[in-house]
């Protein structure tokens, strides 16, 4: 009993992997990837690669602007099952990379606790973080289906722990190197890793503005002109076959379609998804519509379409104004969930409020609290600017999980700023309701997200 007692954490952390994996294990099992946003596209793309050994033309594939890094190693990945799966490639070749898919995700919350660890030094918040971040639902339904953004938000959170280490223990050229190679491959696998390459520069110029020593200058050249570089065939090669190597999204210029977003849409926050939880609900208002998405099934994708269709009664289901059916127990609990969750954007805004008073404290100085604040604010000024230069909310420019790597991080920072207010008012018998809170939450995202 007292062996149990003393490994109390590493007990808990172990079993609550165990349970995630059972989790992620049973979706790539019982999800048809084709229900995920864009999912026919996607796989029809990682197809062309697996079997043709070419990339998709925007004729065949209208994801073909996509950066070709998920797919091609995807297609690696399908193409040594072909012995077994031979010709079934839904059933068997899809399942298996969906598979593959659940174990990244579970590689991707380990590196979720391990940055945690960099950032705090109380256990309760590398649990919570762990938790947090594994079970907010825009995690969980990036993990149910093949897309490109959880390859992407992995290597970006690769990226960010890199950064810590960095930062705690000193940069050097061999650092700068392995960090420009490692953007450079996030960024062949989704153009959001920009927001990551943008946040590092703007940081390395501050820090040699604030210490006056220009190799820091250097630094940051030299992480440009290798990541640049690596990065830069595929501009070409998007100038060369679709006319624009600069393109954020080249199916929306193709198709330069004329859309307006409704009045104070960035400053409007919508109470509707509350009793609606589902889009269309709310859609003239940012806030709503990213909180709802991230913390709930806001676009029916964590969803069993064919049971619902044809095997759930009608008097148990409830139609949606985008004409998906969910289930009335997933709407009753999904209204739940998002109240629940109002209590994480009370810690991200205090925790991200945390930062910026430290970092006055340190006297402005450049450290991982500032770098933090540029790549948190960046990320969501490029979702907004993405939904603004794109206002066709209903062909998906504004999804949260465009920011993936985002919402761990800010399960960090909000509950790092916790343990450290609990410490400082003497609260830490407050963890006791705080752990069943967070109990009862894990316990509807995963009723919420189990196909």
């Amino acid at each position: 009993m007292n062996y149990l007692w003393k490994n109390k954490f590493n007990i808990l952390l172990v079993g609550f992997f165990l349970l995630l994996f059972c989790f992620r294990l049973h979706n790539a099992i019982n999800f048809n990837s084709y229900w995920g946003y864009d999912g026919g596209a996607h796989l029809e793309y990682i197809k062309t690669v697996m079997q043709d050994w070419r990339l998709p033309t925007m004729a065949e594939n209208y994801l073909a602007w996509h950066e070709p890094g998920f797919y091609f190693f995807n297609a690696l990945l399908g193409w040594a099952t072909q012995p077994i799966c031979q010709t079934n490639f839904l059933d068997c070749t899809i399942k298996f990379l969906q598979t593959i898919s659940a174990f990244l995700s579970l590689l991707f919350v380990f590196l979720v606790y391990k940055t945690a660890q960099k950032f705090s030094s109380d256990k309760k918040v590398w649990l919570a973080a762990v938790i947090g971040g594994s079970l907010i639902s825009v995690m969980t339904e990036t993990t149910n289906y093949l897309t490109n953004e959880l390859l992407a938000a992995f290597l970006t959170t690769l990226l960010i722990y890199y950064f810590i280490i960095f930062s705690q223990k000193g940069w050097n050229t061999k650092r700068i190197i392995l960090m420009s190679v490692l953007s450079g491959a996030a960024l062949l696998t989704k153009l959001s890793a920009v927001i990551f390459v943008l946040a590092l520069l703007v940081w390395f110029i501050y820090k040699a503005c604030y210490e006056r020593k220009i190799k820091w200058l250097g630094y940051s050249l030299l992480f440009l002109v290798i990541a640049g570089g690596i990065y830069a065939p595929w501009i070409f090669y998007k100038q060369k076959h679709f006319g624009n190597g600069l393109s954020i999204n080249i199916y929306e210029e193709q198709i330069n379609a004329k859309g307006n977003l409704s009045k104070n849409f960035f400053l409007h926050v919508s109470g509707e998804i509350f009793r609606q939880p589902f889009w269309m609900s709310s859609k003239d208002s940012f806030f709503s519509v990213v909180f709802a998405d991230a913390f709930s099934d806001y676009y029916t994708i964590a969803n069993h379409v064919d049971k619902n269709n044809l095997e759930v009664p009608d008097s148990q289901k409830v139609l949606t104004e985008s004409g998906n059916l969910v289930t009335v127990k997933k709407f009753q609990l999904s209204i739940l969930l998002l109240y629940f969750s109002l209590f994480f954007v009370f810690i991200f805004i205090a925790g991200v409020l945390g930062l910026f008073w430290r970092w006055i404290k340190s006297g402005f100085r450049p450290n991982i609290n500032l770098f933090f604040l540029i790549f948190i604010s960046s990320s969501f000024l490029a979702l907004a600017f993405n939904v603004y230069k794109f206002p066709f909310l209903e062909r998906g420019t504004l999804k949260a999980s465009f920011i993936l790597s985002t919402w761990p991080l800010l399960m960090i920072v909000g509950w790092a700023w916790l343990s450290m207010v609990l410490k400082k008012i003497k609260g830490n018998f407050l963890w006791l309701p705080l752990g069943f809170m967070m109990a009862v939450w894990a316990g509807l995202s995963f009723a919420i997200n189990w196909i």
